[in-house]
Parts: C-alpha cells; structure tokens; sequence
C-alpha cells in the first residue's frame, strides 16, 4: 500500500514539473509586466494548470517570458521562458519598471508566497545580457516594497511610479495612499 501511494506521488511530482507554463495553464494572472523594444516581459505571478476544477490552487511562477511582437505565433506571442536562478524571487502582484536608455529592467515589489521574509531588494534584468543584478537603494528601503500597487513608467524621464497598494507581505490589509517616484 505505502508502495502504491509512492508510486502515485512521484507520478504526480513528475507531471507537475513537466507543465509547460505556455501550453498547459488555463490562467496565468496577477504578474507583473512591462513592453520594451516591442517585447512583452512577463514575470512571476500565478498559474492555475488545466483543467481547471474547483480544487484547483494559485501557483506561483518562477517563470521570466518574453514576448516578441514582431513574431507571432497562430495568433498569440512565441513567449520562450529565460533563464532565472532560484535566489531571484518569484513574486506576484509587483512592477516592472523598463529603463529603455540603459536596456535595463526594474522588478518593484510584489507578494512573495514562498517566504516570512520579503526580499526588500530593488532586481534589476539587463536585457543586452540577459543577466539579473540586485541593489539595494536607501531610498526603497526606507520607503518599503509595495504589492498591488499600480505601476507606470515614464521612460522619457526615467521615472518609475508606484501608487497605493499595500505593504508587501503584510499581515494586515492596510491600504497604502501614497506615491512612490523612483529615480531610474
């Protein structure tokens, strides 16, 4: 019997780890996103795999893809997946913030399911090398990471925008009524 229920896990363990996040989800929501040199990025949020049932539960995902516009496929975008290493979180509900002058992109905040901890780090992917850099500005420390927020670029300023939302991992559902500005 212990047996059969092993065999049953480790049949399940390796279906799961086999799901392709582009062909077998029924819904991807709550990532965080940003259009930069006619490519759509799409980071973390959830997956629910099909089928749907109503057992079905918000996965997190650890996924970086990216659309090319230029390049579509049946209709809807070739998004292959990128490469990112497990100590860059996966998050949902944050920002992406495109700095087009210096082809970096900012990942602001966001919910971190898998963790006590949030990580209070202002990630950086640098899409000329396609590598992932951590900093950690006084300025976001102070302030602290938002999720739910609603986010804005203005990539002419090199501004990135941040209002409302609610403290990130928070216990409580506090509301936030302020703005923050990054300085990009």
């Amino acid at each position: 019997m212990l047996l059969h229920h092993l065999i049953a896990f480790t049949a399940a363990v390796g279906s799961v780890s086999a799901l392709d996040p582009l062909k077998d989800f029924c819904r991807l929501h709550s990532h965080r996103t940003a259009v930069f040199d006619r490519k759509l990025y799409i980071d973390g949020g959830f997956v629910n795999w099909a089928p749907l049932t109503a057992s079905s539960v918000n996965e997190t995902g650890s996924w970086l893809r990216v659309g090319n516009f230029d390049t579509p496929d049946l209709g809807f975008l070739n998004q292959p997946t990128l490469a990112k290493n497990e100590s860059i979180p996966s998050v949902s509900s944050g920002i992406l913030w495109p700095d087009t002058a210096n082809k970096i992109i900012y990942a602001y905040g966001g919910e971190q399911e898998d963790s006590e901890t949030p990580d209070e780090r202002l990630w950086a992917h640098d899409v000329v090398y396609n590598t992932r850099n951590v900093s950690t500005p006084e300025r976001i420390l102070s302030v602290g990471q938002a999720s739910w927020g609603a986010g804005a670029t203005a990539s002419d300023k090199a501004l990135g925008y941040c209002y409302g939302g609610r403290p990130t991992n928070a216990t409580e559902t506090t509301i936030l009524s302020t703005m923050i500005v990054y300085d990009i």
